[in-house]
């Protein structure tokens, strides 16, 4: 019995061998599947790679926008931080050139021995510095604690003679002035001191710097007015320039 198929002839260019392939019909038949087969699954593996090197490829990319977008957060948290730190800045800067703005901290604890002493005029007495004030007077604090950079010259806050010109665990160096019409003023938790006991001073006059020693969290003025021996809240001349 025959079998049912197809002979390949493979012949040489040169010689005279040949050599006969049989190729059986079942055997044909696979081949014919097998090409279909490739013809289909040769576009669906091109597609197929394709789709995974773009699927790496935008992962790569997404990777690094999204590096990119950390970094981006991180330094707008820190221009934010910046901000802030200006923000605050200017308000001092404010207060220093005396722009007419005020706050909360100046008002509170204001109306507490707010009414000055009647022989105590605007014109006789100045601020020892011009800064924000962080910490209003109180029975417990009998004073007003203004802010300013470190190194801000202190000066006098009206003529008069240095009684104590010194350092103690709380206020650091501090100066104390003694003024006429029974006014005595107090500057604490200075830099430096640049007057002695028993030195005359100017109202205006250069006596010291700010700065933070003593009981202190940051750079500072502790500023007390006294009228025969009562501490008053001088803050009244932060309003006579602002209002």
């Amino acid at each position: 019995m025959k079998k049912e198929g197809y002979y390949i002839v493979i012949s040489p260019l040169k010689g005279d061998k040949r050599r006969d392939v049989f190729l059986s019909g079942f055997r044909l038949k696979l081949i014919k599947v097998f090409l279909f087969l490739s013809i289909l699954m040769i576009p669906l593996l091109i597609y197929s790679v394709y789709y995974l090197y773009s699927n790496i490829a935008n992962y790569i990319y997404l990777k690094k926008k999204v590096a990119e977008y950390e970094s981006k957060m991180k330094k707008l948290g820190v221009l934010e931080e910046r901000l802030d730190k200006i923000t605050e800045y200017t308000k001092k800067i404010n207060y220093m050139l005396g722009v007419k703005k005020t706050s909360k901290n100046v008002v509170a604890g204001t109306e507490e021995n707010f009414n000055r002493p009647g022989n105590l005029q605007d014109d006789n007495f100045i601020l020892p510095v011009e800064g924000i004030i962080s910490r209003s007077f109180s029975k417990e604090h009998p004073a007003i604690d203004i802010v300013v950079p470190a190194g801000t010259p202190v000066v006098a806050c009206m003529d008069g003679t240095v009684v104590e010109a010194g350092f103690s665990n709380y206020l650091g160096f501090y100066i104390k002035l003694k003024h006429n019409g029974g006014f005595h003023s107090l500057y604490g938790h200075l830099r430096r001191i640049f007057v002695k006991n028993g030195e005359s001073v100017n109202k205006g006059e250069i006596i010291g710097e700010v700065g933070s020693t003593g009981k202190s969290t940051g750079p500072h003025l502790h500023f007390e007015m006294l009228k025969n021996g009562k501490p008053f809240n001088p803050a009244f001349i932060y309003f006579a320039k602002i209002f």
